[in-house]
């Protein structure tokens, strides 16, 4: 997941990163869903 963000968003905040290190898979495959279509890494994480 952070791969695929900083491919598309460039490098990534501490805090980001730290935020999909913890999280459960659930949570991650709805956040990749998300990052299909997100125009910022904001609107991965509403």
């Amino acid at each position: 997941m952070l791969h695929l963000m900083e491919g598309r968003f460039g490098p990534l905040p501490t805090a980001i990163q730290a935020r999909v290190a913890k999280a459960d898979l659930p949570t991650l495959e709805a956040w990749t869903g998300r990052l299909l279509e997100a125009k910022s890494v904001d609107e991965i994480f509403r």
